[in-house]
């Protein structure tokens, strides 16, 4: 945890524009709601944290600026908004449901007016944005975000105590992904190349007939890199290297030659083509690998930059389903997935009622994901939540699991 002043937070890059908005909005509905007087106390950046026991109110945000506010307010203040609001002290709420469930719904007023409140305010300084409509907890302390999640942690005083205005921006940097082609090359190549490079962003297409598809995938899918196994074209390398190149117009893609062959001739020929790299068949797979990461670097692609996650859309008729024992109620959930990746899920509630009761940054134990008969289990932590489906980023998964997720997302990316 880190203290920052207001010049220290702009060298780093925190735009307090967006921050001043909430921050008075809170201050203002608080005080006219329920008759309490804040100031800031302090700002500081943290990893994770901690809700204050009490009442955490949770607001996402789209739009010029894409991420979520939590206002979190300990048992002090939570116990003066339930007197003021329903005229019931805080353990009274906590111990009724149908109590509990008034309150949530008077909270959730006070959310909507907060971000009300702050989306005008937020005009006037030339953002646009939309704030979703708020999610209420209430109860004990709970993780209100992900440990390795950075939180600008705003720290109001009262007379009852002191609450805290989270903000975590989303709109991370993510490099665009990166497209490799392998034509005719073998299917242990193509699964040692989608395992290898899927889960860090790229995607990866084979054709087994350049005619047939791969004038296709140049076409279509903006290749960066051809694999190519020269030893299938023979006599004809020239040309389909020459076709390769010919089918983008702005952007050429670099060709990577994979063979059995290394007399002079053949590699002299290969060198006049202007290839961007040549690999010899005869290693073994993970070697490939290597020296196919290796010649990524020379051009300027490192394996160590963060790119979009691959993500794929799930048909009704692909039948892949979820189930989990939800952490707080104990219940098992089972629900359809609506899109599926290395890194994650979505998915829906059979029972969509229950749908709201997922709040962001939830840890999620033991999911269970059934992909027509092959069964994945991970773990991971609720990314967010729109209407009835609901984002799960996996914080736990096995490499087998992994491996067996690629090829799912390869599979369904290739598909015509």
């Amino acid at each position: 945890m880190r203290f920052y002043n207001v010049d220290q937070l702009k060298e780093k890059s925190v735009d307090l524009r967006y921050i001043t908005p909430f921050v008075a909005s809170a201050v203002s509905v608080i005080q006219e709601a329920v008759g309490i007087n804040a100031k800031k106390k302090q700002i500081y950046i943290a990893k994770g944290k901690e809700s204050l026991g009490g009442v955490s109110i949770f607001l996402n945000i789209n739009g010029d600026v894409e991420g979520q506010i939590i206002f979190d307010l300990p048992p002090g203040i939570a116990t003066v908004i339930a007197k003021e609001m329903i005229g019931l002290n805080l353990e009274e709420v906590v111990k009724d449901d149908e109590q509990k469930e008034l309150f949530k719904s008077a909270i959730t007023e006070l959310g909507n007016m907060i971000s009300g409140t702050a989306i005008t305010k937020l005009e006037e300084h030339q953002y646009n944005c939309n704030i979703t409509p708020p999610q209420v907890y209430v109860g004990p302390k709970t993780r209100l975000t992900h440990p390795s999640m950075s939180t600008i942690v705003i720290e109001m005083n009262t007379r009852v105590g002191d609450f805290s205005i989270n903000l975590i921006n989303k709109k991370d940097h993510y490099l665009d992904n990166i497209t490799i082609l392998a034509i005719k090359t073998s299917q242990d190549l193509v699964t040692s190349l989608v395992h290898e490079f899927l889960p860090k962003g790229f995607y990866v297409y084979h054709s087994d007939d350049f005619d047939a598809t791969g004038r296709y995938y140049l076409r279509e899918k903006n290749v960066d890199f051809i694999f190519l196994y020269a030893d299938s074209y023979a006599t004809k390398l020239d040309s389909i290297i020459h076709d390769c190149r010919d089918i983008y117009n702005d952007k050429k893609p670099r060709i990577i030659i994979y063979s059995s062959r290394k007399e002079a001739d053949f590699l002299n020929r290969i060198k006049a083509l202007a290839v961007s790299g040549f690999i010899l068949k005869d290693l073994p797979l993970h070697q490939v690998m290597a020296k196919v990461q290796g010649i990524f670097a020379r051009m300027g692609v490192k394996m160590s930059e963060r790119r979009k996650h691959i993500i794929s859309k799930v048909l009704p008729e692909d039948k892949f389903r979820l189930n989990l024992l939800h952490p707080k109620t104990n219940e098992t959930i089972i629900g359809d997935l609506k899109e599926v990746g290395v890194t994650g899920v979505t998915f829906t509630p059979d029972e969509t009622s229950l749908a709201e009761s997922f709040l962001e940054h939830m840890d999620l134990k033991d999911v269970q994901l059934n992909l027509k008969g092959k069964f994945i289990m991970v773990d991971g932590v609720v990314s967010g939540r729109k209407d009835d489906e609901i984002a799960i980023r996996f914080t736990s998964v096995r490499e087998k699991f992994v491996h067996l997720l690629s090829e799912i997302v390869f599979n369904k990316i290739s598909s015509f």
